[in-house]
């Protein structure tokens, strides 16, 4: 196939992805002033399939206004005993979150930018000026650096890292819902945590989430999951990919027949019709503890540190990504004479530097920790997480 490459000047950053990641740094970069072009696979950025909501930490809370303080309750899958409370505390103090539909979330996020949707990456060159990205529909585009945000199954990861760039299937296999209740019946489910619930049995992890709620509270939207831990995540993976809602209806409601009644009606609300197919695959990668030095090549975001669900961990680790290269690069250019593109690379190393043996490393050995659900049953203690 051949490409044909845009005529406009490389002095620019290439953002590859539009999920939480891309699209906190392209708004940095766009409040200093910084170029960059900006691609996304998908033909829609607030459209696109990627979760139902997502909790918010203190440090990346400026959506959303005055409103009760979400809290995450975590209870023991046996007697329903909350044993542990996230969040319920007011906005900006320590421990707030806020929990932020994704859909909304993204299109907070791509107010006022430019996004070149519906273009696949295939892959890039590299040289010692800057990088040539190349897409399905036959284009390319040029520029200083290549940023790749372009989710679990990173193309840009997948070069710049391989062999040893391939996500791993997780042990845990997700089944998911989605239902719709009247106050009487959610009412319940929200005192131990009113955003969201995780509880857990040996080798059962049971999730409820809120998604919204009628401004006259008589009726709220929720999703929930069940996963089950596997000793061969490709056949259950597949199972779970090519089973009818029947079936993924009576494996949920088997696998929590041990957990309260209380707990469990959002399943048997929802019945087979309320069942997500196909369901998803967990995946996991763990960055490598170093990268290469000197390129003009990064990644971010779920391309540089694939989790499972955990506390919103993923987005939040990718928005704090976000933030750590736009700084770097925002004080590039603040200390630059030139064009603000010399040194660069020097930027690319720092922030990997961070990215490998910081906070998103500990975080992704954090995150495996809290699946292991033989370890739940009130064991934990809020000082765990």
């Amino acid at each position: 196939m051949s490409h044909t490459e845009e005529k406009i000047p490389e002095n620019r950053a290439l953002i590859i992805g539009a999920g939480p990641a891309g699209l906190t740094l392209a708004q940095i970069l766009c409040r200093h002033n910084i170029p960059f072009a900006f691609f996304e696979r998908a033909k829609s950025v607030t459209k696109k399939r990627q979760g139902w909501a997502v909790g918010l930490m203190e440090d990346e809370c400026e959506l959303g206004g005055p409103r009760e303080p979400d809290s995450l309750g975590l209870l023991d899958g046996k007697t329903g005993h909350a044993f542990a409370k996230l969040g319920g505390v007011p906005y900006e103090q320590p421990g707030f979150f806020l929990r932020a539909k994704r859909d909304l979330l993204r299109g907070h996020l791509a107010r006022h930018l430019e996004v070149a949707t519906d273009k696949r990456l295939l892959s890039y060159t590299e040289d010692s000026t800057g990088v040539t990205v190349f897409f399905a529909d036959g284009t390319s585009a040029r520029g200083r650096i290549l940023i790749g945000a372009d989710g679990a199954y990173s193309v840009v990861r997948r070069q710049l890292l391989w062999p040893n760039a391939m996500p791993q299937l997780s042990q845990n296999i997700p089944t998911n819902g989605e239902c719709t209740l009247v106050r009487s019946e959610y009412e319940p489910l929200r005192r131990p945590g009113n955003s969201v619930l995780s509880a857990a049995l040996p080798g059962v992890f049971f999730n409820i989430g809120l998604v919204s709620v009628e401004p006259d509270r008589s009726r709220g939207e929720f999703y929930w999951g069940v996963a089950f831990q596997s000793d061969n995540p490709t056949r259950d993976s597949n199972w779970a990919a090519e089973a009818d809602r029947q079936t993924l209806y009576d494996k949920c409601v088997e696998l929590t027949r041990d957990m309260p009644a209380w707990l469990t009606s959002i399943i048997h609300k929802t019945g087979p019709g309320g069942m997500n197919m196909p369901c998803i695959k967990f995946v996991e990668y763990v960055p490598p503890e170093t990268l290469p030095k000197g390129g003009r090549v990064t990644y971010m975001g779920d391309a540089a540190h694939t989790m499972i669900p955990f506390k919103g961990a993923g987005a939040n680790t990718a928005v704090t990504d976000s933030c750590d290269l736009g700084r770097l690069i925002v004080r590039a250019f603040e200390d630059d004479d030139g064009p603000g593109w010399t040194g660069i690379a020097g930027v690319l190393d720092e922030y990997n530097s961070s990215r490998c043996h910081g906070d998103v490393r500990l975080c992704s050995v954090a995150e495996r920790q809290y699946h292991r659900y033989d370890r739940w049953e009130g064991h934990y203690t809020p000082a765990s997480y």
